[in-house]
C-alpha cells in the first residue's frame, strides 16, 4: 500500500509539472532562478529556494497574453541534526501586458494571475510525508530582451500571496526571481 500511494504522488507531480504544455504551443519558456519567501517563519526556517520553471503563452495577441507555467522549487536543511526537505509545485496561469511594441530591444511587462501550489514536506518529526495544496495571487512583472533566431532572454519577478490551508500550515508565499530563455516551437 505505501509503495502504491507513493508512486501515485509522483506520477501527480509529473502530470502536474507537464499539463501546461498544450501541442499549439508556439514557444517555451526555461527559466532558473531562486524562491525567497516572505512569511517570516519560513524565511527564518528554509531561507532561500533555488527553482526551476518551464512556461508556454497559451493565447497572444499584440500586447496581450495567457501564459502557463509550472516547474519545482526545492529546499533542504538541516534541523537539530536531523533534515528536512520541501518540494513546492506551482501551476500558474498569468494574463501578461507587453508595455511596448512587439518590435522593440527590451519589451517590459506586467501581469496578474492565479496560482495552485502543491507542497511536499518531509521531516524527521512527521510519521509520513505531509502534503498539502493550497491557492493563491501572483502579480508578475519582467523583462524581455529579444535575441537572434526567435529566441529572448527573460527576467521575471512574481509575487506569490497564497493562502495556507490551515492556520498551523506553513506559508510559502513568496518572492520568484527568475531568468531564462524563450525559445520558438512553431514557425
Amino acid at each position: 500500500m505505501k509503495l502504491s500511494n507513493n508512486l501515485i504522488y509522483k506520477l501527480f507531480i509529473l502530470f502536474i509539472i507537464f499539463l501546461p504544455f498544450p501541442v499549439l504551443a508556439n514557444n517555451l519558456m526555461l527559466q532558473f532562478g531562486i524562491y525567497d519567501f516572505t512569511d517570516e517563519v519560513s524565511k527564518e526556517f528554509y531561507k532561500i529556494a533555488p527553482s526551476a520553471i518551464i512556461a508556454t503563452d497559451i493565447y497572444k495577441k499584440t500586447h496581450l497574453s495567457f501564459n502557463i507555467s509550472s516547474g519545482a522549487t526545492f529546499t533542504s536543511v538541516n534541523y537539530n541534526s536531523k533534515r528536512h526537505k520541501l518540494l513546492i509545485i506551482p501551476l500558474n496561469l498569468i494574463a501578461l501586458y507587453t508595455i511596448t511594441e512587439p518590435d522593440t530591444k527590451i519589451r517590459p511587462f506586467i501581469g496578474a494571475g492565479l496560482g495552485l501550489i502543491f507542497k511536499f514536506d518531509k521531516n524527521p518529526w512527521f510519521e509520513r510525508p505531509y502534503y498539502s495544496a493550497t491557492y493563491g495571487y501572483i502579480i508578475n512583472t519582467g523583462l524581455e530582451f529579444p535575441l537572434k533566431n526567435r529566441l529572448s532572454f527573460i527576467l521575471d519577478i512574481k509575487y506569490k500571496i497564497l493562502i495556507p490551508p490551515s492556520i498551523e500550515d506553513l506559508n510559502v508565499s513568496g518572492i520568484s526571481s527568475t531568468i531564462g530563455l524563450k525559445i520558438p516551437i512553431i514557425n
